[in-house]
């Protein structure tokens, strides 16, 4: 979705999933298994990080590193500990745990674009 919106878009893979990620649109991709994502030189002055792994101090190494804007934007889905209200967290606009809600518009953006093939989902058996 960020990416149809016009955004860098930068994320971690293993080697294994890299050409699945570049098919779906990513900009950059880095190997996990090889660097920190805050440790990238490419990744600075993001507006925004969303964080699906639940990492320890994901928020505070985007900062300090620089990957992550002062003022830019750290969205959690998985970890709680980011904390709920963004003036806890002064420097930046917002921080925030994020579950999936009941919200129809939503739903159909997303379903859009999952019938027109502009979001792509990937299911595994593992």
């Amino acid at each position: 979705v960020a990416k149809q919106l016009g955004a860098t878009v930068a994320t971690t893979a293993s080697e294994r999933n890299k050409e699945w990620v570049e098919s779906l649109g990513a900009d950059i991709i880095v190997d996990y298994h090889k660097q920190n994502w805050y440790d990238v030189s490419q990744l600075k002055g993001f507006d925004a990080i969303i964080d699906t792994v639940g990492e320890e101090e994901a928020c505070e190494n985007g900062l300090k590193s620089g990957v992550l804007k002062p003022d830019g934007r750290f969205v959690s889905i998985v970890n709680a500990a980011v904390g709920f209200d963004p003036t806890s967290h002064p420097t930046l606009r917002y921080r925030a745990f994020y579950c999936l809600r009941n919200e129809p518009d939503h739903q159909d953006k997303i379903a859009s674009g999952l019938l027109d093939g502009s979001i792509k989902m990937r299911f595994d058996k593992e």
